[in-house]
């Protein structure tokens, strides 16, 4: 079902001369929880096997993805998605931790058939969020190379600030304009 909704998703977009505009026409949602029992597998499974929107493509065991879960100091959150054409699933993970002064993003994932629709910027808005309420002055995002994950470098290009070598950062006073065409719930 979800190859049926894309492929539809994917041929309404010819009857539009603006990307934007398509994007608005397809009333994306973005709904995010905590890393759960339920979604654990699935949020695995996407640690484990996404190449190209991903961090730091590092790979973990289920031991290791519940020490995560557990770890007061850290969020993990998932990522789901869905449109006018249905159910998307669990498509996105963003874990990081949490310091005094700053928050470092773990993993910053997201499923090749999701990405270039702005839910990577929906994920950014949520660790900005967060950034906010704890009244923390940055974000720092530690890109690490393969030879797969260069849509994530330049995810990171576009919206970050390059602080040295592969690590981008988010300041206090940065503007960032969350996509007008997602509701984040």
């Amino acid at each position: 079902k979800f190859y049926k909704d894309e492929k539809t998703r994917k041929k309404t977009r010819e009857k539009f001369i603006s990307y934007d505009k398509w994007l608005a026409s397809l009333k994306t949602r973005v709904y995010f929880e905590k890393g759960n029992d339920k979604n654990k597998k699935r949020i695995l499974q996407l640690i484990n096997k996404t190449n190209q929107m991903n961090l730091s493509t590092r790979r973990i065991s289920e031991l290791e993805l519940n020490k995560l879960m557990k770890n007061k100091n850290c969020r993990l959150l998932s990522c789901k998605v869905s449109d006018k054409f249905g159910e998307m699933g669990l498509v996105g993970v963003v874990s990081f931790k949490l310091f005094s002064n700053k928050i470092v993003v773990i993993d910053f994932i997201l499923s090749c058939r999701a990405f270039g629709r702005s839910i990577e910027k929906s994920m950014l808005l949520k660790i900005i969020q967060v950034f906010k309420k704890k009244k923390i002055n940055k974000i720092i995002f530690k890109y690490l190379k393969t030879k797969k994950n260069k849509p994530c470098l330049n995810f990171l290009k576009t919206n970050l600030e390059k602080e040295k070598n592969n690590t981008f950062i988010y300041k206090r006073n940065t503007k960032f304009i969350s996509p007008k065409f997602l509701k984040i719930i």
